[in-house]
């Protein structure tokens, strides 16, 4: 009759520790990288959103053959095209706006689109704890286009 030797282990070996501590570190920098870009993730995402409402204004004045205007109420942080309620975006509480060359009225920020595609210009700059980026709106084209703002 054979016997069965049990062995009874007392821990874990340095292989199991080692492997562990392994997964622990890849798992905790990979969280780590995500934190940290998460920032720059929401900038690009509102910047993307605010020029797509650019276009739209500026599309919808061209069509509808009709002034088309975009407010900015930093009040209630809100972007939106008059006149139509169901396109806006929200101001996230992270990111900053700046404005230069833009009409300015009750405490709001006026872009102007007209029939034939051109505007009332703006710079806006947008900014956050790791991103920063420049929208320009052309007067005579109306052309809208982003850039980097080196810090």
């Amino acid at each position: 009759m054979k016997r069965f030797k049990i062995i009874n282990k007392r821990g874990f070996t340095l292989i199991e520790l080692i492997v562990v501590l392994i997964i622990i570190s890849i798992s905790s920098s990979v969280l780590f990288l995500n934190i940290k870009n998460i920032h720059t993730v929401n900038g690009k995402k509102f910047t993307s959103l605010f020029v797509r409402l650019l276009q739209k204004s500026r599309v919808n004045s061209i069509v509808n053959d009709k002034t088309s205007i975009l407010i900015i109420d930093p009040e209630k942080r809100k972007i939106y095209i008059k006149d139509n309620k169901k396109d806006y975006i929200n101001i996230p509480q992270d990111i900053t706006i700046t404005a230069e060359n833009i009409i300015e009225q009750d405490g709001k920020s006026y872009v102007y689109f007209y029939n034939n595609g051109s505007s009332t210009g703006m710079n806006i700059n947008i900014y956050s704890e790791k991103f920063s980026k420049k929208i320009i709106v052309d007067k005579v084209t109306g052309f809208i286009k982003t850039m980097d703002i080196v810090i």
